[in-house]
C-alpha cells in the first residue's frame, strides 16, 4: 500500500505514516533500518507493508515509491 510520512524522528529512527484510508500507522527503528533510506520527511510518499489491523497496525517494511517501478523487481518497466 502507499502512505504519506506524517512524522519522523531521526534520533530514534521511528515515526508514523498516514495510509490512503486515513489510518495513522507507526513504524519502528527496525522497519526504517530495513528500508535502506537515510531519512524521510513529512509529506513524502512511501510504499509500505503493514501487519495487524486498526489500532494494532504497524509498518513492517517501507520503500521509496518510484513511478514505473515495481518493488522487488529489477530492471526497467516494459515499454508500453
Amino acid at each position: 500500500m502507499q502512505a504519506t510520512v506524517q512524522q519522523f524522528d531521526p534520533g530514534t529512527g521511528s515515526g508514523t505514516v498516514v495510509g490512503d484510508d486515513g489510518l495513522v500507522i507507526p513504524f519502528s527503528r527496525d522497519a526504517f533500518a530495513t528500508s535502506g533510506l537515510r531519512g524521510v520527511r513529512p509529506g513524502q510518499r512511501l510504499g509500505v507493508t503493514v501487519s495487524g489491523q486498526g489500532a494494532s497496525a504497524e509498518v513492517t517494511t517501507m520503500w521509496l515509491e518510484s513511478v514505473g517501478f515495481v518493488p522487488g523487481r529489477t530492471g526497467l518497466p516494459a515499454a508500453g
